[in-house]
């Protein structure tokens, strides 16, 4: 039972500190370049997101299994999971479709895939160059 509290509050704990800073992160970019800008906040979230990911769940030579479960639920599950997310960009895409807007609705959703792989690939590569 305290195995599954402890695990319950880690996530909250990190799914709260997500959430709220993809909020004021969202509505810093909103408020410096635009409201019709939000659709960038959730692209850098995005990558930003994949490479905290990236680096936080490469196993390379201990350094993983130096975060406690708790921490490791609380930075991926928790903030990660809170601080990134596809049905937003999901969508901001199917907004840009139904505009007729193909040719951005086409660069926002492969861009994000690709800045999403190469997030993943540069935070392992953080990773593997850092002592943790």
């Amino acid at each position: 039972m305290i195995n599954a509290i402890r695990t319950a509050l880690a996530i909250s704990y990190g799914a709260t500190a997500g959430a709220l800073a993809r909020y004021y992160f969202t509505e810093f970019i909103k408020n410096s370049l635009g409201k019709d800008y939000g659709f960038l906040a959730t692209f850098m979230i995005n990558f930003t997101g994949c490479i905290l990911i990236g680096f936080l769940l490469t196993p390379n030579i201990g350094k993983v299994e130096r975060l406690s479960p708790e921490k490791r639920l609380l930075l991926v599950t928790g903030f990660c999971g809170a601080f990134t997310t596809f049905s937003g960009y999901s969508l901001e895409t199917t907004i840009f479709i139904e505009q007729q807007n193909f040719q951005l609705a086409f660069n926002y959703w492969f861009g994000s895939i690709v800045v999403g792989i190469l997030g993943v690939i540069l935070g392992i590569k953080l990773s593997r160059s850092q002592d943790i």
